[in-house]
């Protein structure tokens, strides 16, 4: 006889969810809840300073939906181990009006976030090129508006970068690869990229955050107009391609790509990941980037 207040986890009506998947769901919420905690009370006290992120900046952009969710993102970049110079958010006044923000939000940008307007929205584009135009001498590092990124993410970038300081170098990546045939496969079926793996065929992906040291990337990689017309939901494959014709090298800094977590409920509405992966659009837009910028010969030189 069960005792009261029991219940079977099989007797369960099928709507509600098993006991695993609400101590699964409790631990998410408690990781989250003490994640803030942690990081409110570094951004009081300050972050030590830290000579490493010298000329670094960190970048992202947001939108008027995605706020509601964007405070933990944005504190787990304001309170790294190392410092950058500036954490800077890109936003389009005409997506916000006239510029009015979230009392938290503009108490952010008081004391340690730098607010970057720009006056048209370029989408996920302007989370790197209003910052490249304006430090141009700069290292950026970019971020998304919906990931919660671990206390030592910077700093693994700044010293991986140390050692490799003319390389564009990420957290997560995959290798783009071909059929028998000598055709492109689907972006859903690369594998994961390796450490080791340096040519033209590695492709980091934003999520994991992203290291650009000034001038790696092509001249042409500000061409919104062309950078919209070619690849209008996909900024990696942009920045990937300006990358590859400024001959820069790629790099994933760890054995295996890393897996961060995403901010409760900012995928509400859909992101752009179901967009290029669900519904194709990543391959229809690398090769016209492809095409375009005629690279196909350098996926097949030795070594790519």
């Amino acid at each position: 006889m069960q005792a009261p207040g029991a219940y079977d986890a099989m007797s369960l009506p099928t709507q509600y969810p098993r006991p695993k998947a609400l101590r699964a769901a409790a631990s998410r919420r408690l990781c989250r809840a003490a994640y803030a905690s942690r990081a409110r009370a570094r951004l009081k006290l300050g972050a030590p300073p830290d000579q490493r992120a010298l000329g670094t900046v960190v970048s992202l952009t947001s939108y008027p939906a995605r706020l509601s969710s964007l405070r933990i993102p944005l504190l787990s970049l304001l309170t790294q181990t190392v410092t950058p110079d500036a954490v800077i958010l890109v936003l389009a006044e005409d997506e916000f009006g006239s510029r009015a923000l979230p009392p938290w939000l503009t108490k952010l940008a008081e004391e340690r976030l730098t607010v970057l307007w720009v006056q048209t929205n370029s989408r996920s584009y302007k989370k790197l090129i209003p910052v490249l135009k304006a430090y141009p001498d700069s290292t950026i590092v970019t971020a998304d508006d919906d990931t919660i990124y671990p206390p030592n993410w910077l700093e693994q970038l700044v010293d991986a970068s140390a050692l490799m300081p003319r390389s564009i170098l990420g957290h997560r990546g995959t290798t783009i690869t071909f059929t028998a045939e000598g055709d492109l496969r689907p972006y859903a079926a690369w594998p994961p990229a390796t450490r080791q793996a340096v040519g033209p065929t590695v492709f980091l992906t934003g999520v994991g955050g992203i290291l650009y040291p000034p001038y790696s990337l092509a001249p042409v990689v500000t061409d919104v107009e062309r950078a919209l017309r070619l690849c209008p939901t996909a900024d990696d494959i942009w920045f990937w391609a300006n990358a590859v014709l400024a001959g820069s090298r790629r790099q994933l800094i760890a054995d295996t790509p890393a897996e961060f977590p995403q901010a409760r409920n900012s995928q509400r509405g859909g992101n752009l990941m179901s967009v290029n992966i669900g519904s194709q659009a990543n391959d229809s837009q690398i090769r016209a980037v492809l095409d375009h910028f005629q690279l196909w010969p350098q996926l097949f030189e030795p070594g790519a």
